[in-house]
């Protein structure tokens, strides 16, 4: 069996436009995923941790860092972050 899909929720305070924004670039950060093997991306699961936690996504002139609350690996792999920093990149 193979990734088919990326599912990403995230809690925090963000407005919903910044929110979906956010989602697509976690999903198209992961896109990669999508068509491997279930078993492969279990094993390397710490590449998604690292993927995710170690990188900011900036919307708005605000930098944002994640923190992966729950991972789940199946065919369609659901991924639940928590805002861990939220910088804003004006002051």
């Amino acid at each position: 069996m193979t990734i088919q899909e990326i599912d990403v929720s995230i809690e925090g305070r963000i407005d919903k436009v910044s929110k979906y924004e956010l989602r697509q670039k976690v999903i198209e950060e992961l896109r990669s995923l999508i068509g491997n093997d279930i078993e492969s991306v279990a094993v390397n699961k710490e590449l998604i941790y690292k993927s995710i936690e170690h990188k900011p996504f900036v919307i708005d002139d605000i930098t944002y860092r994640f923190k992966i609350q729950d991972l789940v690996i199946f065919s369609n792999l659901q991924i639940q972050l928590k805002v861990a920093e939220k910088k804003d990149n004006k002051r």
